[in-house]
């Protein structure tokens, strides 16, 4: 004989009350769909077994909770990790937050597979079916993402670093991947949107979030910018010279280095982290306004970057 799925309404009140109701069904792994014309609106499909009583609901506090912390942590992904481009050197605070970054999405790993979702108006809480949904969806991008974090937080902890300095580089760079978790992020904020009843708040809460688009775009591009102004040799006018059977050394000359490297030599030092840093903005900012500065292509590959920022703005914008 098969298991019974218990149907129990979760979020929808009637007169009152909470309805709660057992559904029988010729097979416990029967689609919501098939099910449909026995439920109402918001109730929830609960499988029978001990590993349904670990299963969350999407809009249950403790989720919600959750999902705001993934939020501010996908932020600081966002922060930081355009921020390898100036080599920071890494100091306790932020190692802590590697530990602690790492271990969260270790166990948000686990809670994703343990999380119900909303499916034709109802919300589906057997573990089977959470786990084949999430199985086709973001299992393979988050185990690749977990093995970066673990990866680039085993170098950073390591205490030779000078044998690790290149595979670290390679690291911070597969960190970006990280950023992958962003569109998870986005339709988790889509739906936590969704329990916020007032106008004048959600429209106030559009508002904020194209503010933070045009924040983060800026910041990330400043850091791609300011990356691609340390290269030693102009890659994307050696890619046109090999392409075009030339010798890929003619590339590279004095006049052909970085605007980081010529402006090195216009203050005679090395750039404090802080002005490096609020110049490659003020630069990215530029793009995305009427504005201009001192600071302009001086090579192929920023002259190609520059146009490509700027086609992308018009587009978006």
């Amino acid at each position: 004989s098969h298991h019974l799925p218990t149907v129990k309404s979760v979020w929808i009140r009637r007169m009152g009350h909470t309805k709660s109701a057992i559904l029988p069904a010729p097979n416990m792994h029967d689609s919501v769909s098939s099910m449909r014309h026995n439920l109402f609106m918001g109730d929830a499909v609960v499988g029978q077994g001990c590993c349904s009583r670990f299963v969350l609901k999407p809009s249950s506090s403790v989720r919600v909770v959750w999902d705001i912390v993934s939020f501010l942590l996908v932020l600081w992904d966002l922060l930081f990790i355009p921020m390898a481009a100036f080599r920071i050197p890494t100091s306790t605070i932020l190692l802590a937050m590697y530990w602690f970054t790492t271990i969260f999405w270790i166990l948000d790993f686990v809670a994703a597979m343990r999380t119900g979702y909303h499916v034709k108006g109802l919300v589906e809480m057997r573990p089977t079916r959470i786990f084949r949904r999430y199985l086709r969806g973001w299992l393979l991008p988050d185990m690749l993402c977990l093995v970066v974090d673990c990866a680039f937080l085993a170098l950073e902890s390591s205490g030779n670093p000078d044998n690790v300095s290149e595979k670290l580089r390679v690291a911070r760079l597969l960190r970006a991947l990280r950023l992958l978790r962003l569109f998870r992020v986005v339709r988790t904020l889509s739906r936590l949107s969704d329990l916020i009843k007032a106008r004048s708040l959600r429209t106030s809460l559009t508002v904020m979030k194209w503010l933070l688009f045009i924040m983060v775009a800026s910041h990330i591009v400043a850091g791609l910018w300011y990356a691609i102004g340390t290269l030693e040799e102009d890659v994307v006018a050696i890619a046109l010279l090999w392409a075009s059977g030339k010798d890929s050394s003619e590339a590279v000359s004095e006049a052909n280095v970085g605007w980081v490297e010529l402006l090195k030599v216009r203050y005679q030092d090395e750039l404090p982290y802080g002005y490096g840093y609020m110049t490659s903005l003020h630069w990215s900012v530029t793009q995305f306004t009427p504005a201009s500065m001192e600071v302009n292509p001086t090579n192929t590959t920023e002259r190609f970057f520059a146009v490509l920022v700027i086609l992308s703005a018009l587009v978006i914008f």
